[in-house]
């Protein structure tokens, strides 16, 4: 009896377990239809927000040059600038000044959403994934503004890439942002400070780079604004990509030592592209998964038709050449066997 009842506990344990996995197996196969039209949706949507913030953006472009030709605005711009660079102003090309108006332009309207629109339309908890997220709420302040200055700039025509301070105090990378934007007939890379609205101005009259900065730190302090903290803030060490907040990157520097040293001698300054456009970036991503994911049951079932090719093995040819060879060369024998002279055999003692 005891036998009998274990039998019949193991039949519907397994009964159990089938029917649980082929409602499973349905279950993720129904899910994949709908997971499939989440990612398009998902697709769909951060396009459509990508379109919208560079529409913005454009808008944004068009106004900030319509107010830097603007003679009565011409003064408030210059005005937004930090002092020192204010009595250095028209030492400089007339491209250099096209690009602090813009500065002076998004350091002022960052300032005052910062602080009468920022902090009661977005709440705290929510990222901020475009540039729009960070013009509607500048709250990460020197990142905000970095990101909103270096969207407007690429609107307009520059490139732009992101610079990073490192902590003279504690080492600490990610503590203040600043902006480099390649000026075409100067050749050069000019460094921008958005929240201070500051540039570094060299001896020939023309704005620094930050390499330039880092190498004369001691000499161009003096530029410096006032409220300016000139040990946290340092240019001493600096950085294009903080490359270690990114996931997998320890492993990658273990695999190939001197792989941030590589990237930072270079400039590299990729997610910072990512960050200007994290909408466009996102639904990039929906739409690669999304087509895999569509690709999947035609590459797993996939098989080259082997069937279709018509092989003619070699071993068949041969073998008919051989028994051909064969019949022509039985009549030759016959003919050897035939003219050769008959044995004589020896005589018997």
């Amino acid at each position: 009896m005891m036998v009998i009842m274990k039998n019949m506990n193991r039949r519907m344990i397994k009964a159990l377990l089938i029917t649980t996995a082929t409602r499973l197996w349905r279950l993720a196969d129904m899910s994949k239809q709908y997971l499939l039209g989440a990612l398009l949706m998902l697709g769909l949507g951060g396009a459509y927000l990508q379109h919208q913030e560079d529409s913005a953006f454009q808008r944004l472009s068009s106004a900030a040059w319509e107010e830097t030709q603007s003679a009565e605005a011409f003064g408030k711009l210059v005005s937004c600038l930090s002092e020192p660079l204010r009595a250095q102003f028209d030492r400089l090309s007339a491209e250099e000044r096209e690009v602090l108006l813009l500065l002076a332009y998004v350091a002022r309207l960052a300032h005052e959403r910062d602080l009468n629109f920022g902090r009661f339309t977005r709440p705290n908890y929510l990222p901020r994934i475009g540039a729009r997220d960070h013009l509607n709420d500048p709250g990460g302040k020197c990142a905000s503004y970095t990101i909103i200055l270096g969207k407007l700039l690429r609107c307009s025509g520059y490139k732009v890439r992101k610079v990073g301070l490192t902590s003279s105090k504690t080492g600490q990378r990610a503590t203040h942002h600043v902006l480099e934007v390649w000026l075409p007939e100067a050749q050069d890379w000019v460094l921008l400070d958005t929240i201070f609205s500051h540039a570094f101005v060299d001896a020939d009259g023309s704005l620094s780079s930050a390499a330039e900065v880092q190498k004369d730190w001691h000499q161009v302090m003096q530029q410096l604004p006032a409220d300016y903290d000139a040990e946290t803030f340092s240019y001493v060490s600096l950085y294009y990509t903080n490359w270690q907040r990114l996931p997998g990157f320890a492993l990658v520097e273990q695999l190939m030592p001197g792989m941030d040293a590589w990237l930072q001698a270079r400039g590299v300054a990729l997610p910072f592209v990512f960050q200007m456009s994290g909408y466009g970036f996102i639904s990039a991503v929906a739409f690669c998964i999304a087509a895999l994911w569509m690709m999947m049951p035609w590459l797993i079932t996939w098989r080259i038709p082997l069937a279709s090719f018509k092989f003619q093995p070699v071993h068949y040819k041969v073998r008919a050449v051989s028994t051909a060879s064969i019949n022509l060369l039985r009549p030759m024998k016959r003919l050897t066997n035939r003219s050769s002279p008959p044995s004589i055999a020896p005589a018997a003692n």
